[in-house]
């Protein structure tokens, strides 16, 4: 067994002897041979570990693990396989899932792949063609409708579309339309240039205040508003420059006896900009990770400390 390009498969199985040697059978009928099978005994109650034994003795590859901390459910059986696995890659199926014999590809990466079909007016074909293009869309078909519209057709990865539509909106001025359905798998495209904007990062854990961030305003476009609480490494807007900016917003005006006329107008803060999930993670930036909970959205720097960021950065230069 080549465990430089091992795939560990992860199955959860729980009382499916019905069809679970279909299931087994659509693996080890794989075209890549260099993997293994790890099935988890869900505590079944059927004769489906009886089923998957005798497999495993025609075939080495395939693994029967029984989970021992009493605890039910597909989440945990997979991290108890995962925890077991010894290939580089990981793959999950389910007992009644039937793979084709090409599911695990010969060692290249590869990525899903979008349909996309696109009414746009004429006017604006060809900033559609060019946004697209630099997502490593690939142009299949275009065709006239009527005078002053044209259906583009194009085959791109699914990561491409991440954000697209608010640029989609722009570029066509909310008159173009689009669907797209999901197309298949074909070899990753390489890189999708990153954004060329810089960070605005918080080096002050805290809540967000009208005067931090009326400064914090002048250097670039914020993401956060008054009275949310921010942390030490947190994303809380991005700037024109390529360049990261650290930033307190957590700063307050400092009291004294002194007044001058107008400075205690009141302080007028651009409205913030919001971004979805898909505009998230086509935001981030190599170096930062986005972190997801129910009620917030949070772009945060992989090292939060600045120094120890700072001290990082100067090494891979």
């Amino acid at each position: 067994m080549n465990y430089e390009n091992l795939i560990s498969i992860v199955m959860p199985v729980f009382n499916a002897q019905a069809y679970l040697e279909e299931a087994l059978e659509s693996v080890r009928r794989q075209t890549w041979t260099d993997w293994e099978l790890l099935v988890v005994d869900d505590h079944s109650t059927d004769g489906s570990a009886g089923l998957v034994s005798e497999i495993c003795r025609k075939d080495a590859r395939i693994r029967l693990l029984s989970q021992t901390d009493g605890v039910k459910g597909a989440a945990n059986a997979r991290n108890f396989g995962t925890a077991h696995a010894n290939g580089r890659y990981l793959a999950f199926m389910d007992a009644d899932d039937i793979w084709r014999v090409d599911k695990l590809v010969d060692g290249k990466t590869y990525e899903p792949m979008e349909h996309v079909v696109i009414d746009v007016p004429t006017q604006y074909q060809g900033a559609v063609m060019t946004g697209l293009g630099q997502r490593k869309a690939i142009l299949q078909q275009m065709e006239s409708l009527g005078t002053d519209r044209v259906r583009l057709e194009f085959r791109m990865p699914s990561r491409g579309l991440f954000g697209y539509r608010n640029q989609f909106l722009t570029d066509t001025h909310g008159e173009g339309i689009i669907n797209q359905i999901f197309d298949g798998y074909d070899v990753w495209a390489g890189m999708i240039a990153n954004r060329s904007t810089g960070s605005l990062v918080s080096f002050e854990t805290g809540e967000a205040v009208t005067y931090g961030l009326f400064n914090a305003q002048q250097r670039g476009t914020l993401l956060v508003g008054a009275g949310e609480k921010v942390y030490e490494g947190m994303v809380i807007g991005y700037t024109a420059s390529g360049e990261d900016v650290d930033v307190n917003v957590c700063k307050t005006k400092h009291l004294t006896n002194t007044r001058a006329s107008g400075s205690d107008d009141a302080l007028r803060l651009v409205p913030i900009s919001k971004l979805s999930l898909e505009g998230c993670l086509e935001f981030l930036a190599p170096d930062e990770l986005l972190e997801v909970t129910p009620e917030n959205l949070r772009i945060r720097k992989q090292i939060l400390n600045h120094d120890q960021r700072m001290k990082a950065k100067s090494k891979l230069k």
